[in-house]
């Protein structure tokens, strides 16, 4: 679209030019016109970075669902019903830590009264407790912030690479426990979808499954990806009200030890 209305612009720059003025504003329009279109041009070439194997390079944060099906073929698994049982064997939560949800929620409705959170506050003020609550601060795991990433696909034609910056990854030695994208409180929360699914495609090799957290400080949901497929899939818990319901808050710090406990015991 960007590249379309640049040539819209330099055909009728060209136009322009090529007729003959009748008037002398003709010099001062012509400047005004290629002073617009060479800022639209670096505009556009500031938007991709063409290499010279013809390489796209685009940024993770900018993908849809849309994309990822035409890019990597991905696709949403309906037959999975991982996450319709994943909580029956979920151990009950101990009283610290329900007094630690139960702080979690008051520090968060305290800090919105003002205005709705932006990322980092959502990351401290949230992401960060229910990390500690599910002892991913503790060993065999740990945690990493701002982690790059970039994932690449390739046709006849040209390659595209996508690049990004994951909010949290829980590792384990080299292993990706929980990928973990944030967004301000003001986006819903499956805006994040895309992009954490993005990162989890980008997981090492050796791993059949990811899975994957996103949560805009009010709500969570989960993602698992699995990638050794002819077509890679995922699928997607339901939305979580982390505030609003207590239960389902309990069952967001039980997905995740769950998490921590059965990717634990698949590499024992």
């Amino acid at each position: 679209y960007r590249l379309f209305n640049d040539l819209e612009w330099l055909v009728y720059l060209c136009r322009v030019v090529l007729a003959r003025p009748r008037n002398r504003s003709f010099p001062r329009m012509y400047r005004i016109l290629s002073i617009r279109t060479q800022i639209k041009f670096l505009n556009f070439q500031n938007s991709c970075k063409y290499y010279k194997d013809l390489t796209v390079i685009t940024n993770a944060s900018s993908l849809t669902l849309s994309n990822l099906r035409q890019t990597f073929g991905l696709r949403l698994d309906t037959s999975d019903r991982f996450f319709d049982e994943w909580l029956n064997n979920s151990p009950t939560l101990t009283e610290a830590e329900l007094q630690g949800l139960d702080r979690l929620t008051r520090n968060y409705n305290y800090l919105s009264q003002e205005e709705a959170p932006l990322e980092e506050i959502v990351k401290l003020v949230v992401v960060s407790p229910l990390l500690d609550l599910a002892g991913f601060y503790q060993f065999p795991f740990l945690v990493k912030a701002e982690v790059s990433t970039s994932i690449e696909v390739a046709d006849e034609a040209n390659a595209i690479a996508v690049q990004g910056r994951i909010d949290i990854l829980v590792i384990q030695d080299s292993f990706w426990i929980l990928v973990i994208e944030s967004k301000p409180a003001r986006l819903d929360v499956t805006a994040g979808i895309p992009q954490a699914l993005t990162y989890l495609l980008s997981a090492p090799n050796l791993q059949s499954s990811c899975y994957g957290m996103v949560t805009n400080g009010r709500e969570v949901l989960f993602l698992k990806c699995n990638r050794h497929q002819d077509v890679p899939k995922y699928t997607r818990s339901h939305t979580y009200r982390l505030l609003e319901n207590t239960a389902e808050r309990i069952q967001v710090l039980q997905g995740l030890k769950q998490i921590g406990a059965y990717i634990g015991s698949s590499r024992s």
